[in-house]
């Protein structure tokens, strides 16, 4: 009997579940539908989704929309939209490539797919696409675009033929946003080829040579090809060997060369660069180098002693572009004389006492001439090109012949004997003046250097400083007592 009312009172249980599970389904005797989410409503949803940063939900709901409205072009936009985003690129090319079927007027979209066909470097492709673009709409942006594609061939001073000289090949085109890549092999160019930018020597016998211009988006121009023969005869000018001096320093340090290797004429041609620092040497630019007053540090290390190096080795680098020689002794810098070339010039610590031979260097733009024992001024009168001048540590009295270097922006006399400023007057450009430790009384001819943002002039003898007055607020580094300021 207990067994039979455990029963009745399980399936009365059962009953009862049913009944409250039927109710969910049913009220007031109707069933309830599930509401049904329309197109604007998943458009609502995958817009939100995307502003909140959750891509993968924002596509399932403009996928979704798709479903709703198949012929969408907001949707797909959405899409393509959110593959940006994820810098899926391959898919955002598709959906755009759909946008364009349904609507191929949308100038914006049919914009991206050709700055998507340049990302996946399908040059011909974009610019076929944008020739086309271009009969059909007359946009500054699109013009603007076309003149990247079209990249104008190289252009060089001399063509392929004999020469009885060394050659400084340079491109004559201007390029505002490509960079010419060349070979000397024959082969093709490519992005990793080195670029031409100071031009390139060439000096070999036979020279096979092959440039083209890339452009910022990777469109290139026609290669060009140049055939060069140098007629000049071979010479050994000297070995790598410790009793031959600056050469062996140049050959072992710049050439790379063995001990007992010759060193020839054609090699030293090449080099545009020489950096020698006492009996030290540099094949580039010396980043880590520090000067002081009676030594000079080379990556941590400290040398005083100086070296006995001698410029007779520009006989042989007529396309010197930039050269350091410090820590030498008595350096004679007569062999500079005809070195025209030179752009950038550092002698510090050389002994030097005679700058005549520099008079004719026109193509300079920086002159360093720090550490040495210079009288006069007055040979740089001529190189109005310099833009950045050091004299400090000398012995100079009057650089009232430097008044015509007005295009000047960084100027050291410091540690001088100088009682004027008088030249700076005229220096409009002038950015930047150390006179320390001079004889100075009267700062008034920078009154007319309204560009001036450092001064360095301690330890001068100056009683009026109300020049400065006018000036305070664009110098931000100075020695000034900006108290003696009235």
């Amino acid at each position: 009997m207990k067994r039979i009312q455990y029963l009745a009172a399980g399936t009365l249980g059962a009953a009862l579940i049913g009944v409250a599970v039927g109710a969910s389904f049913y009220i007031s005797g109707t069933r309830a539908e599930r509401p049904v989410k329309t197109y604007d409503d998943y458009m609502l949803r995958a817009e939100q989704l995307f502003k909140d940063g959750d891509n993968y939900k924002a596509i399932v709901s403009y996928q979704s929309a798709l479903e709703k409205k198949s012929d969408s072009i907001e949707a797909r936009k959405g899409l393509a939209a959110v593959y940006y985003n994820e810098m899926n690129y391959e898919k955002e090319y598709e959906i755009r490539q759909e946008i364009e079927e349904l609507d191929p007027q949308d100038f914006d979209n049919e914009l991206r797919l050709v700055e998507l066909l340049i990302s996946e470097k399908k040059f011909d492709e974009a610019k076929k696409k944008t020739e086309d673009l271009l009969a059909e709409n007359d946009s500054e942006a699109l013009r603007s675009l076309y003149n990247e594609m079209s990249i104008p061939d190289p252009q060089f001073n001399i063509s392929s033929g004999s020469y009885d000289d060394y050659q400084l090949l340079e491109v004559v085109n201007n390029y505002e946003n490509a960079v010419v890549h060349y070979t000397l092999d024959g082969s093709l160019p490519d992005e990793e080829s080195p670029v031409c930018i100071d031009g390139i020597v060439v000096a070999y016998p036979e020279n096979h040579i092959r440039a083209v211009a890339i452009g910022a988006l990777g469109f290139r121009s026609n290669p060009v090809t140049l055939d060069i023969s140098i007629t000049k005869p071979e010479e050994t000018v000297g070995y790598a060997d410790y009793n031959n001096g600056t050469l062996d320093i140049i050959g072992r340090g710049i050439l790379n060369k063995s001990y007992r290797d010759p060193i020839y004429n054609y090699e030293l041609a090449q080099i545009r660069e020489v950096y020698i620092l006492g009996e030290n040497y540099a094949d580039e630019e010396p980043i880590d180098v520090a000067f002081y007053e009676d030594s000079y540090s080379v990556s941590g290390y400290r040398y005083s002693e100086p070296g006995r190096m001698n410029l007779s080795f520009v006989e042989y680098t007529p396309f010197l572009k930039k050269m350091c020689i410090a820590w030498q002794e008595g350096l004679d810098l007569e062999p500079l004389r005809n070195m025209t070339g030179l752009e950038e010039l550092s002698l510090l610590n050389d002994g030097i006492t005679d700058i005549a031979p520099l008079s004719g260097l026109t193509s300079l733009k920086r002159l360093s001439l720090g550490w040495n024992q210079i009288t006069s001024a007055a040979p740089l009168s001529g190189l109005a090109g310099l833009e950045s001048l050091g004299l400090w540590n000398n012995q100079v009295s009057d650089i009232s012949a430097l008044s015509g270097l007005t295009n000047l922006t960084y100027l050291d006399v410091s540690y001088n004997k100088l009682s004027s400023i008088s030249a700076v007057s005229g220096m409009e450009k002038l950015n930047e003046l150390w006179i320390r430790n001079n004889h100075i009384t009267d700062l008034s001819p920078l009154k007319n250097c309204g560009r001036i943002v450092i001064l360095m002039q301690k330890n001068n003898p100056i009683g009026d400083y109300s020049v400065l007055y006018d000036l305070s607020d664009q110098i931000y580094k100075s020695d000034v007592n900006w108290g003696n300021v009235k």
